[in-house]
């Protein structure tokens, strides 16, 4: 009976082991990437107070691997962030457009982006004038 644990514990053992290094080494593989992006700001100069303005960066996989945009996070509650959730393969572009609403918003206005990828994090700006009504 004891050999029989001993054999079941043994491959046991190397089971869990053989999981751990497979799984260390997929952790292990550069699958990071390269992007760039059409410009770092886009400025609306002087809108009134309520107006929307919409802007779109163009963002371009530049490096060998799939480029994954995780999250693009707006400092602000006015804007708003969409984009096309999906591989960016090698070469390919897709567009982040940004929507923001000047609704109680008055003076200079920057509103950062912060976008998250498997080539790092990134930073573009949107700014502009807000008139009071």
């Amino acid at each position: 009976m004891k050999t029989l644990l001993t054999i079941l514990l043994s491959f046991i053992g190397t089971c869990l082991s053989y999981t751990v290094h497979a799984q260390n080494e997929y952790d292990q593989r550069d699958t990071s990437t390269t992007l760039t992006l059409d410009k770092l700001e886009h400025s609306f100069d002087t809108i009134m107070e309520g107006d929307t303005v919409k802007a779109v960066f163009k963002v371009k996989n530049t490096g060998t691997y799939d480029l994954y945009i995780r999250q693009i996070f707006p400092s602000c509650g006015c804007s708003v962030v969409d984009f096309k959730m999906t591989a960016i393969k090698q070469g390919e572009e897709i567009e982040v457009t940004v929507v923001f609403d000047s609704y109680h918003k008055e003076g200079d206005i920057e509103n950062t982006f912060q976008m998250f990828s498997n080539a790092g994090f990134q930073t573009f700006y949107l700014r502009g004038f807000v008139v009071k009504k």
